[in-house]
C-alpha cells in the first residue's frame, strides 16, 4: 500500500498554512474514528480562551487530522499512521516526550498542553527516499487560537516542484519555509488573508538577500519578476533560510510603515520573531527535507486594497 493516497492531478507543494492548537498527544484510534466529534475546518472552535486571553491550567482537548499537502478538508486524510510529536521552539523534545500516532483516518488527539506555551508540531516522514509517495518531515508552528484542525504533510515527489517553479536550488544546510499573512480577531482566530502585502525578513531589504525569497502564485512559489508581493491568499515562501531566529514584518506601502502583528502572548508589535530550529539535513525521515509552515497574524481589519487582483 502506498504511504499516502495519491491525489488526482499533478502533485505540487503548497504553502497553505495549517496551524492548530497542539498539546500532549493521544492516539486518535479510539476517539471519534469517524470524525464526528472534531477536527473540522476553519469553522472549528478556538480550543478555549487561550493565547493571553485568560486560559489557566491546560488547553481543552482537540481532535486533529493529518491530511495531504494539497488537501482542503478531512477527506484528504493520510491513512498510514504517522508519529506526531510536540517540540519546544528550539526543536528539543518535551521531557517526558509528548507524542502520539495518528490512526488510519489521520486522526490524533491534542490534549493537556499547558496554557501560555508555544510548540512546533513535528511529523516525521515515513518510507524510503526512493519512493515518490513516501512522506518527509513536516514542522507546523502551533497557533492555539487559529481555529484550524488540519495538519498538512508532504511527499518526496513534491520536493523538487517548488524548486522548479521558484527557480532555486535547495541547500541541505538551510531550509525552506512556507507561510501566509492572516488577519485575526481579538481572540487570535484567523479571519482572512492579506493580499498585496510585502514581507520583510531580518531587516529592511526586500527581497531578503541570500534566502531565495519568493511569493506564491496559486499553490507554488514563482519567480520575482512574476510576483513581488502576496496574492489575496497571503502566501509567501523562502527557499533557503538558515536555521535560527528570524524576524518578520509586513508592509502595504513598500516599507514606509509596518502593520501591527499579534504576538504569542496576545500583545501586538511591528514584527514577530520565529525560531526555525532545523535545516533540511536534520530531518529524521530517510528523505532529508522539511515542510515548514507557519502564519504571520495582522491585528485589526483586513488592509488588502480593493484594487488587489484576485489570485
Amino acid at each position: 500500500m502506498s504511504v499516502v493516497k495519491k491525489m488526482s492531478g499533478t502533485f505540487a507543494l503548497t504553502a497553505f498554512v495549517a496551524l492548530t492548537s497542539i498539546a500532549a498527544l493521544g492516539c486518535g484510534e479510539d476517539e471519534d474514528p469517524e470524525g464526528d466529534g472534531g477536527g473540522g475546518g476553519n469553522d472549528a472552535g478556538t480550543g478555549g480562551e487561550d493565547g493571553g486571553t485568560g486560559c489557566t491550567g491546560t488547553r481543552p482537548d482537540r481532535m486533529l487530522t493529518l491530511i495531504q499537502v494539497l488537501g482542503q478538508d478531512e477527506n484528504a486524510f493520510i491513512s498510514t499512521p504517522h508519529k506526531v510529536q510536540l517540540l519546544h521552539l528550539d526543536g528539543t523534545k518535551f521531557d517526558p516526550p509528548v507524542e502520539a500516532m495518528s490512526n488510519t483516518m489521520g486522526k490524533f488527539t491534542a490534549k493537556g498542553q499547558p496554557c501560555g506555551t508555544e510548540a512546533w508540531i513535528h511529523v516525521p516522514g515515513v518510507g524510503p527516499a526512493s519512493d515518490n509517495m513516501s512522506t518527509y518531515d513536516s514542522l507546523s508552528l502551533s497557533a492555539p487560537d487559529s481555529g484550524d484542525n488540519l495538519i498538512r504533510i508532504s511527499t518526496v515527489g513534491t520536493a523538487a516542484t517548488a524548486e522548479t517553479t521558484g527557480k532555486f536550488t535547495s541547500d541541505p544546510e538551510r531550509i525552506a519555509i512556507g507561510a501566509a499573512v492572516y488577519t485575526v480577531d481579538g481572540t487570535g482566530r484567523r479571519t482572512g488573508s492579506v493580499g498585496c502585502a510585502k514581507v520583510y525578513m531580518d531587516g529592511d531589504m526586500h527581497p531578503a538577500p541570500n534566502t531565495d525569497q519568493r511569493y506564491i502564485s496559486g499553490v507554488l512559489p514563482t519567480t520575482w519578476d512574476v510576483l513581488s508581493m502576496t496574492q489575496r491568499s497571503g502566501k509567501f515562501y523562502f527557499g533557503n533560510v538558515v536555521k535560527g531566529n528570524h524576524t518578520f514584518k509586513v508592509t502595504m506601502d513598500d516599507g514606509a510603515t509596518f502593520l501591527d502583528l499579534r504576538q504569542p502572548d496576545g500583545s501586538t508589535a511591528k514584527s514577530v520573531t520565529i525560531n526555525v530550529p532545523f535545516a533540511r539535513k536534520d530531518a529524521t525521515s530517510e528523505f532529508k527535507s522539511f515542510l515548514v509552515l507557519f502564519g504571520v497574524d495582522v491585528v485589526g481589519g483586513n488592509p488588502t486594497p480593493a484594487s488587489c487582483p484576485e489570485d
